[in-house]
């Protein structure tokens, strides 16, 4: 990134004005803002991306525009800044379609500070300008000389600071491009261990010109760090806008630019680019019919996408480079006949054309009929077909194709008027809410018939129209979109995707994810019920291997997702490139996006569909079909409630720990990383250990576990902040901590943030003063203290289950006792009662036998006697003698 005082010189040399130099100034500063996002766009993908070149985190809400924009900001040479959704927004004044003067606020998506341009940039796909530009003709304009789209009330507004602002689309982006560079991306901001030398050239290319990637690689002759340094600093030279480096077989070395430019075939294939009326054009990815032509547009029909004015020049630029092309229905005859005919035809023809290859070699008609038990007519017509083939295809192979498909009559005999009949019924009486049965709609089918005298079908024909209706539409009318969910097609069915979320090499993609297991668990002390545990997976996408996992009494939160990626750590040594979330609430903690961040990794968010997370989905079936199924105290039996006898209850049954559980999952998936994978062909080990070889090591990604690295991932408490008291220092997980420096608080309690480690929970790091302090454990520190990862982990896990469970048991019991309590009290106010009515016969046989010497104070009784009403408690009629000695038991 550029210094102030850079980004100050470098604007005054293109001429921004003090207040664009402001603008760009505050945009460095100030957070990006965030947009709501439309109805359109809810559920779409989210990429978080750590950009390396910016030192901070850059956010895509595009997969297909925005994040192949942010790559080639990322490792375009020329651009020092950019920032996305920038805070400084832009106000336009145009004219509307009808010629309303309009004024708006926009967001552009980024601002980039380069060496030729500093300014806004939208970035749109090039059909959604096409659109606009016809909504609003005011604020998108096609200008004719540099066959782009532009925005000319936000480039009158950028001027007036000196600054720039350009209409960016799909046209602008090649996506083989943004594959490499992700593939490239670990490689931008480090060094190769070893500089390229001449030496080198001889060692990769030999005596040739070029290479495929895949011989360099299986020579291992040359470290694929160092040879991927080489290719981005271009001391090798790879076509990226071509090849794919993730496919090293066709991949291609070049010693120099030159030597691709000679071994390329600048020989353009002639196209046909004059485009006539009626022609159906590939444009974006729709297909177009040209319905006008004028002088600057063309007028194309679409059945999806409806009808759009495309300028001509555009259109004819896009055919050129081959990124539109004229949609051929019509591939000639014999291809048609060769599409429509089977494999028992072709085998047909095959065999007939081995029987006329002997006619040709000189063999006479009928011997060569009666070798094959065939009829000399049946040969000769073979080769009368064979020949008006040849003739009139050019092909005669096609005529000995036997059209079976085409015998009789395949016109359908049913009524026009009987077959819409049905249609309709189907669509009000059976594709409903309601779930009628088919039966239904027939019966209702039938009574239409009957009124309109329209001939009927039978139920097994009516039933077979509603066998031809499409799964998913059937289930949506039915069950609903939940239930059609299953029948739809795949999420990525005719999408253009940036890259694919299974990764390009080990470790680049991480699916994430957490369920709940069918399982009861037990303490482990004393056997009382723990519930169920959630299990939290890291899953490899490459390789499909179980990077880390974490299990936990607790629902999803940011600890489980610490305690993962602390074992993912630890058993692999490396950080992945990417992480895959769905929107949970824990993938959206500040500590995870920190940790994540710091580590130059991003997160993608999926959309909340499981067909999204089919990859992490369809590992947890295996697990618990695989194991957890499989295992005492499964929750299979609660399925059907009332048919589960006491017996089969797994609180009853359940005897697995948390401690035995994670040995159990631990070797599980041992087992499985071992074992051959079907989709791979290999086991997930090999595949991990085969892409670390063929890959790279990515030195960049390697993370030491030490202590920097723990207390970057030690998860905080429920609460995040505790009370640090200066007498007894802080309480996490029902333990209290000490540190010396608590005494620096005086006499004030304050909260500070607290993160303690799972595996050691001998300790717990405090935030006090501006700096992390490690405190140790007050009381039982020689129980924690020198445990095994497993064993804490479980240890505490139990702790705070069972604390907790305490703590509600607890409360009921100070309910029972409080309330034996009140009966007490109840019984202590009688015996009360009873003890003063005898304190008060005595005090009154004292009184008589002393005689009084003072005044006497009379006191009225509820009574005249208390024999009359021996409930009544008030006090008795007696005259007190104040000079009188007071007696011990008064």
């Amino acid at each position: 990134m550029l210094s102030e005082e850079e980004l100050v010189e470098r604007c005054t040399q293109r001429g921004v004005s003090e207040k664009g130099i402001e603008i760009a100034l505050a945009v460095r500063s100030s957070p990006p803002t965030r947009r709501v996002r439309s109805s359109s766009r809810v559920g779409s993908s989210a990429f978080t991306f750590a950009s390396r070149k910016m030192g901070q985190t850059i956010q895509a809400e595009s997969l297909s525009i925005e994040l192949p924009a942010i790559y080639k900001h990322e490792f375009d040479r020329e651009v020092y800044e950019f920032y996305d959704q920038p805070s400084e927004s832009l106000f336009l004044e145009y004219r509307s379609k009808k010629g309303r003067k309009v004024k708006a606020k926009s967001t552009a998506d980024f601002f980039v500070i380069s060496d030729d341009f500093i300014g806004w940039e939208e970035w749109k796909p090039l059909e959604k300008v096409v659109q606009l530009a016809e909504e609003m003709p005011g604020r998108f304009v096609f200008d004719e000389k540099s066959g782009r789209y532009i925005s000319p009330p936000a480039e009158d507004y950028a001027a007036r600071f000196g600054l720039g602002f350009r209409v960016m689309t799909s046209q602008d982006i090649s996506y083989r491009l943004t594959e490499n560079f992700q593939y490239l991306k670990d490689f931008l901001y480090s060094e190769p261990e070893k500089c390229f030398e001449k030496s080198n050239e001889r060692e990769i290319f030999h005596n040739c010109r070029w290479v495929f990637l895949s011989d360099v690689l299986e020579a291992g002759s040359v470290n694929p760090d160092d040879l991927f340094h080489w290719i981005l600093n271009q001391d090798v030279f790879v076509s990226l806008e071509k090849d794919l480096l993730r496919q090293p077989k066709y991949c291609r070395i070049f010693k120099t630019q030159t030597d691709f430019l000679l071994l390329e075939d600048v020989k353009s294939v002639a196209r046909h680019t004059e485009l006539r009326l009626g022609d159906r054009v590939d444009f974006c990815g729709n297909i177009y019919r040209v319905s006008s032509i004028k002088p600057q547009f063309y007028f194309l029909e679409g059945e999806a996408c409806g009808a759009k004015n495309i300028p001509k020049k555009l259109l004819d630029d896009q055919l050129a480079s081959g990124t539109a092309f004229i949609h051929i229905e019509d591939q000639g005859a014999v291809f048609n006949l060769l599409q429509k005919a089977g494999p028992r035809e072709l085998e047909q023809a095959n065999h007939r054309l081995k029987i006329l290859d002997e006619i040709k070699g000189g063999k006479p008609i009928a011997e060569v009929a009666k070798s094959h038990n065939i009829t000399a007519r049946t040969v000769r017509n073979w080769l009368r077909q064979f020949n008006f083939s040849e003739q009139e295809f050019g092909e005669g192979f096609v005529g000995l194709i036997p059209k079976i498909s085409s015998r009789g009559n395949r016109e359908s005999r049913l009524d026009p008027a009987t077959r819409s009949l049905i249609e309709l019924t189907l669509e009000e009486h059976y594709l409903n809410k309601k779930s009628p049965p088919l039966s239904h709609a027939y019966g209702l089918f039938l009574h239409a018939c009957a009124r309109s005298g329209i001939p009927t079908v039978s139920f097994k024909t009516f039933s077979s129209f509603s066998k031809n209706i499409d799964m998913a539409k059937k289930v949506r009318a039915r069950s609903g979109d939940k239930a059609a969910y299953q029948h739809e097609s795949g999420p990525n069915q005719g999408r253009k995707m940036p890259w694919d979320l299974s990764g390009q090499f080990a470790m680049d993609v991480v699916h994430t994810d957490h369920t709940e297991l069918d399982i009861e668990l037990v303490s482990s002390k004393n056997g009382t019920n723990l519930g169920r545990p959630w299990l939290t997976l890291f899953l490899d996408g490459f390789s499909r291997k179980p990077v880390g996992f974490a299990i936990l009494y607790d629902p999803p939160s940011y600890r489980s997702l610490m305690i993962g990626i602390r074992h993912m750590v630890k058993s692999t040594g490396y950080f992945p490139a990417s992480f895959v979330v769905d929107g949970g609430k824990e993938f959206k903690s500040i500590y995870f996006e920190t940790l994540v961040a710091s580590k130059g990794a991003s997160i993608q968010k999926r959309e909340g569909k499981p067909k999204q997370g089919a990859l992490i989905e369809r590992y947890f079936g295996s697990v618990t079909s695989q194991l957890i199924d499989r295992l005492q105290g499964n929750t299979q039996p609660t399925k059907n409630v009332r048919q589960m006898s006491r017996g089969m209850n797994p609180k009853r049954s359940a005897i697995w720990t948390l401690e035995s559980l994670h040995a159990a999952l631990d070797s599980f998936f041992e087992l499985y990383s071992t074992s051959d994978h079907p989709a791979l062909g290999c086991s997930p080990e090999y595949q991990f250990e085969r892409s670390m070889a063929r890959d790279g090591a990515r030195t960049i990604r390697k993370v030491e576990y030490n202590s920097d690295f723990t207390i970057l991932t030690c998860p905080p408490p429920r609460r995040g902040e505790v009370v640090a008291d200066p007498c007894r220092g802080v309480r996490v997980n029902f333990l209290d901590y000490w540190h010396p420096a608590f005494r620096s608080l005086g006499s004030r309690k304050e909260k500070v943030p607290v993160r303690y480690d799972p595996f050691d929970i001998g300790y717990v790091y405090a935030f006090v003063k501006g700096s992390w302090l490690k405190c140790q454990a007050i009381s039982h520190y020689e129980t924690f203290h020198g445990r095994t990862e497993r064993e804490l982990h479980c240890l505490l896990e139990e702790r705070r289950k069972t604390s907790a469970t305490v703590s509600a048991s607890r409360n009921i019991t100070m309910y029972r006792i409080a309330s034996w309590f009140h009966d007490i009290h109840e019984t202590e106010k009688g015996l009360e009662s009873g003890q003063f009515a005898k304190d008060q016969e005595q005090k009154k046989t004292l009184i008589n036998i002393s005689q009084p010497t003072h005044e006497s104070i009379s006191v009225t009784p509820c009574d005249e006697s208390l024999d009359q009403s021996p409930s009544c408690q008030a006090r008795p009629k007696f005259e007190v003698d104040f000079s009188a000695p007071i007696p011990e038991d008064f």
